[in-house]
């Protein structure tokens, strides 16, 4: 039976990219305090410009429109205000030709009075062959009047009305602007005409300069951001770089070079830091020392009585021996204590030994090697040192 081996398909090489980016931030986020600070810094800063420059904006914005009509509506108004003391001054006349002229010669002084191309007039009520035609101007489009506005100027003759509208602009383009509605009376044979005047204004001027003010907003913005951003790198390079060494020096202490030392530069809390931890460098390097001193203290002590013992040793060792070797013609109780007194004789020996060859180890003059012991032998001897001890006291001791 055989199968067959499927190979996955290689992952995309911007994915890989992606992920091992991303590992990398993560691994820096974690490690680096002063990546850590500094995007956290930047951030904040960002937000806090971004929702400023939104506020200034609105603001600016919101005082611009309004500068903009209040001057529009004080123009609109100063113009019907000099067209319709041209028309009060006007003599009637039941000519529709000089009526018509009348209406023609009130749209040139409002384009004079005012700064507005787009001028309309409409007529009030019902056409009448002996009333003045409306007047349009070319630019003006008429869906640009709405109903309200219509209504609001038909009910207030002696009221002001506009409305933010989007007037046509060259090609084909719409810009923002303002419609003003007023009344204006026309003199006639019967009374009084009444008509509609629309002035629209644009409002591209004051549309061009918030632009202006937003892109330098953004760009201020932007250079503030890079700024502080510079500023927080600046202020934690000075203050995590003295950390930075404080930890290389630690570690370096702590794996034995107790030489380190960090530089003290000023007054500040930075230096009060860095003297503190020289104090505490010389109180373990002088501990250390101590130390040091006295384990060769203990070395050449232990070396010098395990010297001393031997003279001793060695005669306790012989008359143990002479002992032992007559220990036949003693009593049974007599040559159990000469053969433990043999035997405790030559345990004392090695231990002695030991003990020089552990001074020895201390020093660093042998290496130490191990070797297999088996532990029911170092018990069974354990056991025949203290048998007569125990049948002293009536007990018996049993290695199992």
């Amino acid at each position: 039976m055989t199968g067959a081996v499927r190979t996955l398909p290689p992952r995309p090489r911007g994915l890989r990219d992606w992920r091992l980016a991303r590992d990398r931030l993560r691994t820096l986020w974690r490690r680096s305090l002063r990546f850590r600070t500094i995007l956290i810094t930047v951030t904040l800063t960002a937000v806090t410009i971004l929702a400023t420059c939104l506020a200034m904006a609105l603001v600016i914005q919101n005082e611009l429109f309004s500068a903009r009509k209040d001057q529009v509506l004080l123009e609109a108004q100063r113009a019907t205000a000099a067209a319709q003391a041209t028309l009060d001054a006007a003599v009637d006349s039941t000519d529709p030709a000089a009526a018509q002229t009348l209406m023609n010669g009130i749209a040139t002084r409002l384009s004079q009075q005012s700064s507005s191309d787009l001028i309309a007039l409409y007529r009030i009520g019902p056409p009448s062959p002996l009333a003045p035609q409306p007047f349009i101007s070319p630019a003006f489009e008429s869906n640009l009047v709405t109903d309200a506005l219509r209504t609001q100027v038909q009910s207030s003759p002696d009221l002001q009305w506009w409305q933010s509208v989007a007037l046509p602009s060259d090609g084909g383009r719409e810009v923002p602007g303002i419609l003003v509605g007023h009344q204006l009376r026309f003199p006639a044979s019967d009374g009084v005409d009444s008509y509609e005047l629309y002035m629209g204004y644009d409002l591209v001027s004051a549309s061009q300069t918030l632009s202006f003010v937003q892109v330098l907003l953004w760009v201020v913005g932007l250079v503030l951001v890079v700024l502080i951003g510079a500023i927080a790198w600046f202020v934690l390079r000075s203050v995590t770089t003295p950390i930075a060494d404080a930890a290389e020096t630690s570690a370096k202490l702590a794996a034995g070079d107790l030489g380190v030392r960090l530089p003290v530069r000023g007054e500040d809390e930075l230096a009060t830091l860095n003297r503190s931890f020289n104090a505490m460098a010389d109180s373990i390097e002088s501990q250390i020392k101590e130390l040091a001193d006295l384990s060769l203290v203990q070395q050449r002590f232990v070396s010098d009585v395990s010297h001393e013992l031997r003279t001793p040793l060695t005669t306790i060792k012989l008359a143990a021996d002479m002992i032992n070797d007559q220990r036949e013609e003693f009593d049974p109780a007599t040559g159990r204590a000469a053969e433990l007194l043999h035997a405790q004789v030559q345990r004392f020996e090695v231990l002695l030994t030991d003990l020089l060859e552990i001074s020895r180890y201390d020093a660093g003059s042998v290496q130490l090697e191990l070797e297999p012991t088996s532990l029911a032998h170092l018990a069974e001897d354990v056991i025949l040192s203290m048998e007569q001890l125990a049948e002293g006291h009536g007990s018996d001791v049993r290695l199992v």
